[in-house]
């Protein structure tokens, strides 16, 4: 659509039981409408992903009236209310170019970053469009972008067993998984235990797998981190 025709639309978000009825108890009444920068002008939800810990990831075009439409996404907890912990309070904008521009599609990857895919609309020109967030806060796990995090487990590659470091600066839930590369998980070598803030370590075993490349993903809370280990 052109974004300079004369309406307003907003992003919709709403919830229905399994019997068709709208869920009174999620966000305003069952719905949530959303104007990404105040100004009545044309914001559109184009999909979502639901995310492990239930929360609700939208994505849309989100009219700025300066660079038009750009790449929108807002991130709601189960009850329907904006995530403060994601963007900035709960919402993500980001202009693709000077067109408008249109995120169409959304995936999950293994680590919790989404990746959108869409569209930019120029005169007389459709070009393709991408762009990665991150959809996880540092809440829980130190500096979990810091390239030095593949440090924190050795050896690697692994012979048979490694040990992982990592530290928490609060008290969280953690998950410790292992991963094949496609993302099937292989063993659960930490489930949902409550681990005090600090420094940490686990016993990481790969005697029982074949070689090859795995992916050790470690979730405190909503942070996730995935580590690539190699076994020759």
């Amino acid at each position: 659509m052109d974004s300079s025709q004369n309406y307003e639309t907003n992003f919709l978000i709403a919830k229905f039981s399994a019997s068709g009825v709208l869920d009174t108890s999620y966000a305003n009444n069952g719905y949530l409408s959303f104007d990404f920068f105040g100004l009545g002008n044309y914001d559109e939800a184009l999909n979502l992903v639901l995310q492990q810990d239930g929360k609700l990831l939208v994505i849309g075009g989100a009219d700025n009236d300066i660079f038009r439409v750009e790449f929108g996404a807002l991130r709601l907890n189960q009850n329907g209310s904006l995530d403060n912990t994601f963007g900035e309070n709960g919402i993500f904008h980001c202009a693709i170019g000077p067109a408008d521009a249109y995120p169409l599609s959304v995936q999950l990857q293994v680590d919790g970053k989404a990746v959108l895919a869409g569209s930019t609309e120029g005169e007389s020109t459709l070009s393709f469009a991408i762009a990665r967030i991150i959809t996880d806060s540092n809440v829980g796990i130190l500096d979990l972008e810091s390239n030095q995090m593949e440090a924190l487990i050795y050896p690697n590659p692994v012979i048979d067993k490694a040990i992982l470091n990592y530290e928490l600066q609060n008290s969280a839930n953690v998950s410790i998984e292992l991963l094949a590369v496609d993302g099937k998980s292989i063993e659960k070598i930490m489930n949902n235990t409550i681990i005090n803030p600090g420094k940490n370590q686990i016993e990481v075993n790969l005697s029982n797998v074949a070689s090859g490349i795995y992916l050790l993903k470690l979730t405190a809370d909503n942070a996730v981190k995935t580590v690539k280990l190699i076994k020759p």
